[in-house]
C-alpha cells in the first residue's frame, strides 16, 4: 500500500476515486450469500473425520444412516478467495491463521486396548472394540436402550478385567466368549451383514457412543457385569453359579418369556450309554452300576428354580458343571428317565447371572431407559463416569 500510495504521489494522480473501484470489487468476494453459505449445510463428517471446509472433531455420539453416505464435499476456499492473492482479498492475521484446538477426544476413543483374538494381540479403541462387542453379543435389531444398556455391561467389564482382575497377563481381554466376551470385526460384521451393514452398525454404534464413558462401580471400582441371554423368571446370584458372593449380582425378578425368546425352551436327550460315557470320561469315580433310575439324586435347587448342585453315581455336581458336561442351555433344568433315555428339559439360555438380554429387550419396549435397566439387574451399583477411575488417571490427564 505504501508503493501504491509513492506511485500516486509522484505521478499527481488522485488517489480516492481508484480506491473507491478496489472496494467496489471487492465486495462482492465478502458477501455472505451465494456459494459460501453452502459451507455450513454440507452433510457433516463421521466422527473424527475432518470436512474439507474446517478443521474440527465432531461430538461423541452414532452417525445417522445419512451421515454413513459419503459426505458432500466442502467448499474450495482457496477458489472463493483467489489463493489469497485477488484484489481487495485482505490478509489474515498471526490469530485468524491459527487453526483452533481440536475438542477433546471421547473417553471411548481415548483408552486403547488390547484383545487376544485368533492367537495375536490385537490393539484398538475401547469404542471400536464396544461396537464389535455389543454387535457380537446381542442381536442388532434390538432396541436402542437395551443395546445401550448392554453397551454400558460391556464396557464395565471390559474395565473390570483390565483393572481388578486380569484375566490375562499380555493384554486386557480375549474374544473367546467363554473366557471374556465375543468380539467381531467390521469386515466379520459386513459378512454377516451384508447389505444391511450400514444400518445395523448405525445402531450399534449409537449405543456406544450415546453411552460414552459410562460404567457401573461398586466402591469405586467397575464391577464384574457379567451378562446372560435370557431367564426363567428370576435371574441368579452370584454364589449359586461361583464362588463369590457379590453384593450387585444378587437373583431379581425378569420378565421375558418363551414368546420374546427364540429356543427358549430346549430338550436335550441322551442314551443311557452315552449319558454314562459322559459322566465316566469326566468323573471315574462316579458309580453307575445300579439301576438308572437311582444315578441322579440329592438335588439343591435355588430360588429362582436353577440347579445348585447334584449327585451323580455318588458324585457332588454343581448346576454349572452339569450343564457344562451335558452342553445344556442352562441350569434351570428338569429331567426324566423315558425307557433308556434321559430327557433334560431346560429353561431360558446362560449362565443366569447379572442382565438379562431377554429380559432387557422387554423392559425396553415398556419404557425402561438404559439407566433403569442396569440398575435393576445389578443390585446397588452405581453409574459413574470411567474417567474418575483409579488406574486410568494416566490415560486422561494428558
Amino acid at each position: 500500500m505504501k508503493e501504491i500510495r509513492g506511485f500516486f504521489e509522484i505521478t499527481g494522480l488522485s488517489l480516492l476515486p481508484v480506491l473507491v473501484l478496489l472496494l467496489a470489487l471487492a465486495a462482492p468476494l465478502r458477501g455472505g450469500g451465494g456459494e459460501s453459505s453452502s459451507a455450513s449445510s454440507a452433510a457433516p463428517a463421521l466422527p473424527g473425520e475432518k470436512t474439507a471446509a474446517e478443521t474440527q472433531v465432531t461430538p461423541a455420539r452414532a452417525p445417522t444412516l445419512e451421515e454413513l453416505l459419503p459426505p458432500t464435499p466442502g467448499l474450495d476456499l482457496s477458489v472463493l478467495a483467489g489463493s489469497g492473492t485477488a484484489a481487495g482479498t485482505p490478509e489474515l492475521s498471526a490469530e485468524e491463521k491459527t487453526v483452533p484446538a481440536a475438542a477433546p477426544a471421547s473417553p471411548d476413543r481415548s483408552l486403547t486396548v488390547t484383545v487376544l483374538r485368533a492367537g495375536a494381540k490385537e490393539e484398538m479403541s475401547l469404542r471400536d472394540y464396544l461396537v464389535g462387542v455389543v454387535a457380537a453379543e446381542m442381536p442388532a435389531s434390538f432396541e436402542p436402550e437395551a443395546l445401550a444398556a448392554q453397551a454400558v455391561a460391556a464396557r464395565t467389564d471390559t474395565l473390570y478385567r483390565r483393572l481388578v482382575a486380569h484375566p490375562h497377563r499380555e493384554a486386557d481381554c480375549c474374544a473367546d466368549p467363554g473366557c471374556c466376551k465375543a468380539y467381531l470385526s467390521p469386515e466379520e460384521l459386513r459378512e454377516r451383514w451384508g447389505g444391511d451393514y450400514e444400518r445395523w452398525s448405525a445402531c450399534i454404534a449409537r449405543a456406544v457412543d450415546e453411552t460414552d464413558g459410562e460404567v457401573l462401580t461398586w466402591e469405586g471400582e467397575p464391577i464384574f457385569a457379567a451378562f446372560h441371554a435370557a431367564s426363567q423368571g428370576r435371574t441368579e446370584d452370584s454364589e449359586n453359579v461361583w464362588l463369590a458372593a457379590l453384593p450387585y449380582l444378587r437373583s431379581v425378578p425378569t420378565l421375558e418369556t418363551g414368546a420374546e425368546v427364540p429356543g427358549f425352551q430346549k430338550t436335550a436327550e441322551f442314551s443311557l450309554s452315552e449319558f454314562r460315557d459322559r459322566v465316566l470320561a469326566r468323573y471315574p469315580e462316579a458309580d453307575l452300576s445300579g439301576s438308572p433310575e437311582s444315578w441322579i439324586d440329592a438335588e439343591e435347587r435355588s430360588d429362582g428354580g436353577r440347579l445348585i448342585s447334584l449327585r451323580i453315581g455318588g458324585v457332588s455336581l454343581s448346576g454349572t458343571e452339569l450343564r457344562t458336561l451335558l452342553g445344556l442351555r442352562s441350569a434351570q433344568t428338569d429331567w426324566t428317565l423315558e425307557g433308556e433315555t434321559f430327557r433334560f428339559v431346560t429353561q431360558g439360555y446362560g449362565h443366569g447371572v447379572g442382565l438379562s438380554q431377554y429380559g432387557a429387550e422387554v423392559m425396553a419396549r415398556d419404557g425402561a431407559s438404559w439407566e433403569e435397566i442396569l440398575l435393576h439387574y445389578y443390585t446397588g451399583a452405581e453409574l459413574e463416569e470411567m474417567t474418575s477411575l483409579s488406574g486410568l488417571g494416566d490415560v486422561f490427564s494428558a
